[in-house]
């Protein structure tokens, strides 16, 4: 991928997040260079880029015990380079220390707004991925941009996959015949194709900047009452 802004999408167990890190680790080593890594939530890092990272680390014989804050949760590499770890809900961090280099893991459970805060504090390279449960801003705003591009990963890419988790994942593709979940289910997890939003009622509709409402005569108005985490609406 040679464009600035590399969106990864893909299906579970694509061997996106393993793959992204060896490449960050890559770069840390050829030369003196500021990295982060950030995602959701603290607790969603331990469990996923971070443990992920450390065994790559571990792996390849690169791991050094002292090379590793456990408070800023920040690696230093022999020449210099830095991978920091830190969550999207650290507003002070958003608007603080640019980078040369970002990596979003699991972007879309991330707002819009923590992205471009991120984005535009960044010199060079951005990756972005996630699994396509719906469509979001990386598809309607990053790869709308000139300097982006899109990578689709599924399962099949992962050769180090083990054949039992294989066979769980393709055991979907035939739920699907007579399921919509596992249809949608199949197409995200398995095809790495951008899905549906489960549990709406309406799921065919597109936003537009306006609507030319001259002329038209009110009839109705509509409302929802919203709970828990949807909010009222009127139409």
């Amino acid at each position: 991928m040679t464009a600035r802004k590399k969106v990864i999408q893909g299906g579970t167990s694509a061997g996106k997040t393993y793959a992204i890190l060896a490449v960050l680790i890559h770069i840390a080593a050829k030369a003196k260079t500021e990295i982060s890594v950030v995602s959701e939530s603290i607790p969603h890092l331990r469990r996923g880029a971070m443990k992920d990272f450390v065994k790559v680390m571990q792996w390849t014989n690169r791991w050094r015990d002292e090379g590793w804050n456990k408070t800023l949760l920040t690696y230093t590499f022999a020449n210099g380079s830095t991978i920091e770890f830190f969550s999207a809900d650290q507003e002070a961090k958003l608007r603080g220390a640019r980078r040369q280099v970002l990596y979003i893991n699991e972007a879309n459970n991330i707002e819009f707004e923590a992205y471009h805060q991120l984005a535009i504090r960044t010199s060079e390279a951005i990756y972005i991925d996630f699994n396509p449960v719906s469509e979001f801003w990386a598809h309607t705003e990053v790869l709308a941009e000139q300097d982006s591009e899109l990578l689709v990963l599924t399962y099949r890419d992962n050769e180090a996959l083990p054949a039992t988790i294989r066979d769980d994942i393709e055991a979907a593709q035939v739920k699907a015949a007579t399921s919509t979940y596992w249809a949608n289910w199949w197409k995200v997890y398995g095809l790495g194709e951008v899905g549906s939003l489960q549990g709406v009622v309406f799921d065919d509709w597109q936003q537009v900047d306006g609507i030319d409402f001259a002329g038209d005569k009110l009839v109705a108005i509509g409302l929802d009452w919203g709970y828990t985490n949807d909010p009222t609406a009127v139409v």
